[in-house]
């Protein structure tokens, strides 16, 4: 029986790093272990992989496999060796639109895939771009990827049902008894009806997955809008705050006073749109975190002076007879994905054109 000796060693694939997910399909054929296992075990890193080799084999190994830009490291044992267990879902959010095409090309680089299916995956609302990764995972996208990352275990968190279409009378009677049996609140008024657990939400989407019009929505990967509704024009505080704390000089006060509710924050995280309430409201400020849920647009093009050159600039994007200029404007002949028209939109706006998005209700 061989003897084990302190020479045997471990070999623990830190994290994916800086790899190629093309690494998997080398160490699958080197192996001799199916791709999807090898896939599974750099996504979930920390794991093993190798067991009780010769060190100097396990010092080319790791030497080798960091080539590949791996994070591996050599254990002596697995005393103190914690396998990554909790796994989470990832989406991104590009906080600067021009980045789009740039960040299309590092998440396909990450992921292995066509930089015009990474495309299609950004293009998405939320932009989920991968589930069921390690810690060590999120922590190497956020290093490759120009753009704000955003994880969540998905157990742990919360879901909103997005109705899209509340014409459908029967589906929404259906969703409404369901939630009866299920003792869930549901107002099948607001277009963001109710919040359901991980648990609640699998057996929602169980049964109504398959109808059209219906979207479930991890709460952590939505955008939020903080709305204000009251304040005090004469409170010094209130003052204070709204320009420390949001940016509004006090010269125009009087003038977002007579237009309440407004728009203080858009596009914003839960966490960064909760601390700003509790700061509004430990003043004596009333406001609300509304969900961003904005899918399709038109995007309206004004004062266009020189119609070829603007055709030349959209040409990537539509055919030229859809770019006919009327009266100096040009409106999108169809809706456009949100994501999209924001990066059309900052392409035009640094052109020195003046860009309107029309939202589709």
């Amino acid at each position: 029986m061989k003897s084990r000796t302190n020479k045997n060693k471990f070999v623990v694939i830190e994290s994916i790093g800086k790899a190629s997910p093309l690494v998997g399909k080398w160490l699958s054929d080197t192996l001799g272990i199916s791709e999807n296992l090898i896939l599974q075990l750099l996504y979930n890193a920390p794991k093993v992989l190798f067991k009780d080799i010769e060190e100097d084999l396990a010092l080319k190994t790791k030497k080798f496999l960091e080539s590949f830009g791996l994070e591996i490291s050599i254990r002596d044992s697995l005393k103190n060796y914690n396998e990554s267990l909790e796994l989470f879902d990832v989406a991104i959010y590009i906080e600067d639109p021009l980045l789009l095409p740039k960040v299309s090309q590092q998440l396909a680089a990450f992921i292995g895939c066509s930089v015009e299916e990474a495309m299609n995956l950004l293009l998405k609302s939320p932009s989920k771009i991968i589930g069921g990764v390690s810690l060590a995972t999120v922590k190497a996208i956020k290093s490759r990827i120009d753009a704000q990352v955003m994880y969540v275990n998905p157990e742990k968190d919360t879901y909103l049902l997005f109705l899209k279409d509340k014409s459908n009378y029967s589906l929404i009677q259906q969703i409404k008894t369901h939630f009866q049996n299920s003792r869930i609140p549901f107002n099948e008024n607001n277009q963001v009806s109710t919040e359901l657990t991980f648990e609640n939400a699998q057996s929602f989407w169980r049964q109504f997955g398959n109808q059209k019009g219906i979207s479930l929505l991890n709460k952590a990967f939505l955008r939020y809008e903080l709305i204000l509704e009251e304040f005090d024009l004469n409170n010094s505080m209130h003052k204070t705050l709204l320009y420390e704390s949001i940016g509004i000089p006090e010269e125009i006060l009087e003038d977002l006073y007579k237009n309440l509710p407004i728009q203080l924050k858009d596009n914003i995280l839960l966490e960064e749109a909760q601390v700003l309430k509790e700061q509004l409201f430990e003043s004596g400020m009333q406001s609300t975190i509304l969900p961003v849920l904005k899918e399709l647009t038109f995007l309206k093009v004004k004062d266009i002076e020189d119609a070829n050159e603007f055709r030349a600039f959209l040409k990537d994007f539509y055919p030229k007879e859809k770019l006919k200029v009327k009266n100096n404007e040009w409106k999108s002949p169809t809706p456009i994905n949100y994501t999209l028209s924001r990066y059309m939109e900052a392409i035009l706006e640094k052109l020195n054109y003046r860009v309107e998005l029309n939202f589709i209700e």
